[in-house]
């Protein structure tokens, strides 16, 4: 994306596309700069050490060969104080924040507040030539606006900048999160978080009014369809759970975080959504157990440009999860050409039941371009093998039936083939899905 598009579209794009980009390039966390964000904010980028971060972001891309093909990513933070015009007075140790202060997305200007750490504010005001006083706040033009005025204060060791007046009258009381996202928020490089306190009624607000009009639109679009017109109770039984479950979310969820961690073999993220206590989801969360044994367990040594793992928290989910397929199964049980469908949920609760933990990646390919597949998955999971070997190909059955239910649609056939290999003494079973 040009500067010129972001320019359009926030009106405030030097400092935009400085703070949002600077965001992932954080080391570790501190609290001052969320002692000047609102309390009521509704979402929050935090951004840490500027400076220590880009030289680990500068590494991982001359490792990456990034360098090779931009110079700039040598030393991301220098260049992009230079392109926004702000290479006096920041303190490239401090921690910074972009931060939208109410949940009025589409006001103009935005409700965005920017707080940059500064070694010297009335020098990094000087990086802007029309830089002037209006009462306590100084204006001035970023580098590449012409027409919109933003605002500075300062605060403490901070700058705060704002297209808006209002956002810089008064200094916050400051942002405090709790359990998990507090703990994020301390021992990650960079973490976005969306304060569900504060978006959650909103967005249960228009998912509750308008339930009504998307099962309604439903069955309009579909309703004279001979094709699909008998699944309609059961497409709509569908959607309307997957509604009730957003609205049971958005009424217990706390915050919902995006965490990246910059080390020197790679980018690790993660994500994670923090309830209420007490609450049914709260529970069910709180009931998985953790593990300090390793997530990577069964993968094999290469180079993966993905990979991940985690443990099976089925026993503290399941009664969510029942909750929720429950009228889902009483309406197949209706139809008999959906017996297939409720195969494949039985077989896939007693792969759940069989599971104990699963690790997964993408191999980098390895041969010349078309001498080898582009796309290498492989997936190791621990538990019950014998039940779970079983269940998943009862799935694939069962998904051959369901395919062969869609009109006009080529014939999918997939075919197993047991003790297809052996490797170190393990024989594997192989599966092979053909389309005419």
């Amino acid at each position: 994306m040009t500067k010129r598009t972001l320019h359009r579209s926030m009106r405030l794009a030097p400092v935009w596309a400085f703070a949002a980009v600077t965001a992932f390039w954080a080391a570790s966390a501190q609290a001052q700069v969320l002692s000047q964000v609102p309390a009521d904010s509704a979402i929050i980028f935090k951004i840490n050490k500027l400076g220590a971060v880009s030289d680990k972001a500068g590494a991982l891309a001359k490792q990456f060969g990034l360098v090779e093909m931009n110079p700039a990513a040598a030393d991301p933070l220098g260049w992009l104080l230079s392109e926004g015009g702000m290479t006096n007075g920041l303190d490239k140790a401090g921690d910074a924040a972009v931060v939208f202060a109410s949940a009025d997305f589409g006001a103009q200007p935005p409700p965005l507040l920017i707080l940059l750490p500064v070694s010297d504010y009335k020098a990094f005001i000087g990086n802007f030539a029309d830089a002037k006083k209006e009462g306590e706040l100084d204006a001035f033009h970023m580098k590449g606006e012409q027409d919109e005025m933003t605002y500075a204060a300062n605060w403490g060791k901070y700058a705060a900048i704002s297209p808006q007046k209002e956002l810089l009258a008064k200094k916050p009381e400051g942002f405090k999160a709790s359990g998990a996202t507090a703990k994020e928020l301390e021992s990650k490089d960079a973490v976005i978080v969306v304060n569900l306190k504060v978006l959650g009624p909103k967005l249960d607000e228009q998912v509750k009014g308008h339930k009504d009009q998307i099962l309604g639109d439903l069955e309009k679009n579909l309703g004279n369809e001979p094709k699909f017109g008998k699944y309609i109770p059961l497409l709509k039984v569908v959607v309307g759970q997957a509604l009730n479950v957003a609205d049971q979310v958005l009424s217990v969820a706390q915050y919902s975080s995006f965490s990246v961690n910059l080390g020197k073999d790679g980018v690790g993220t993660s994500f994670m959504l923090d309830f209420k206590d007490g609450t049914n989801w709260g529970k069910a969360i709180a009931g998985v157990k953790n593990t300090d044994s390793p997530l990577m367990t069964g993968l094999p040594d290469g180079k993966y440009i993905f990979f991940g793992g985690g443990i099976n928290g089925w026993q503290s989910e399941q009664q969510l999860m029942e909750e929720w397929l429950k009228p889902i199964e009483a309406e197949l049980a209706k139809m008999e050409d959906m017996k297939p469908a409720l195969t494949i949920l039985d077989s896939m609760r007693q792969m759940f039941k069989a599971q104990k933990s699963q690790a997964g990646g993408m191999l980098a390919p390895s041969g010349a371009l078309g001498a080898t597949s582009l796309f290498q998955m492989v997936v190791a999971t621990t538990g019950d093998a014998k039940v779970m070997q079983e269940a998943q190909q009862k799935v694939q059955e069962a998904q051959q039936q369901l395919m062969a239910l869609i009109p006009n649609q080529p014939k999918m056939t997939t075919t197993f083939t047991p003790n297809a290999k052996t490797v170190d003494g393990v024989a594997f079973t192989q599966s092979t899905t053909t389309l005419p």
